[in-house]
């Protein structure tokens, strides 16, 4: 991807959505420091093209799109403040789903490796040390260590653990634009200007679970469960109500 003027301003999308960026100068005077005019056309066809007016700092040699902090005139409008709702609720989602799966990578540990988790030997990237601690487990002695192995692969092929990093330690642009904006600066150095939709969100929130439950499916019965009652909460908060038992009497009979 490159500008007009033949600047190269590649970016990692995080759901393969690239786009066409044009930089122009303004049209008419210009202000005493400078201004360029950006529109990114995105290779999506659903989403929107994203237009917005660049300052550059006076002394700044390198046009950065990706440090490029988000304003609006007049400030955030209804739409950008229901657009944040449904971000934040995507991002919490993530972030949900990626505790579930330690929490049940943790579990198999335990389960499979038949001792204690010591917390104090795992160091850094949580995730990562949790995976690499199961893969020493996972041979052909059974079927489990061998599902485990290929959950574990199948969750390095969509990049889960890069994914979850890159949308909870991410910048994200809190204005509708008609598409999310994220940036992030990784420990080895790289960086990244993703864009896509809320949907590609959504799609990581979803594969996070599944993973987080074929983890915890693995586990079997060799943990405890919390059995709710059918139907949501009970009708009466009364401490001293009777227990009702009643309603759980499939799972505590089976």
């Amino acid at each position: 991807m490159t500008t007009d003027g033949g600047q190269d301003t590649t970016a990692q999308s995080e759901s393969d959505c690239d786009a066409r960026v044009s930089i122009s100068e303004p049209p008419g005077d210009s202000p005493g420091y400078g201004i360029l005019c950006v529109r990114e056309e995105m290779e999506e066809p659903l989403l929107p093209p994203v237009e917005y007016v660049l300052t550059v700092p006076d002394g700044t040699q390198e046009m950065r799109l990706d440090i490029a902090r988000p304003r609006r005139v007049g400030g955030h409008t209804p739409g950008d403040v229901k657009f944040q709702r449904n971000l934040f609720t995507m991002i919490g989602g993530i972030a949900v789903a990626a505790g579930h799966v330690e929490m049940a990578m943790k579990q198999l540990y335990v389960s499979v490796a038949n001792s204690e988790f010591d917390l104090k030997s795992v160091g850094g990237d949580m995730w990562q040390q949790l995976e690499e601690k199961l893969l020493t487990l996972c041979d052909d002695t059974s079927g489990q260590r061998r599902d485990l192995k290929s959950l574990i692969d199948w969750s390095k092929s969509e990049q889960l653990r890069d994914r979850r990093n890159d949308v909870i330690h991410g910048y994200w642009w809190t204005y509708d634009i008609g598409s999310v904006r994220n940036v992030r600066y990784r420990r080895s150095g790289s960086g990244a200007l993703m864009r896509g939709s809320l949907h590609d969100l959504a799609d990581i929130g979803e594969k996070l679970f599944v993973y987080a439950n074929k983890l915890e499916k693995l586990c079997g019965d060799n943990w405890p469960h919390a059995i709710l009652a059918r139907g949501g909460v009970r009708p009466s908060a009364d401490p001293n109500a009777e227990f009702p038992i009643e309603l759980f009497s499939e799972v505590v009979s089976g």
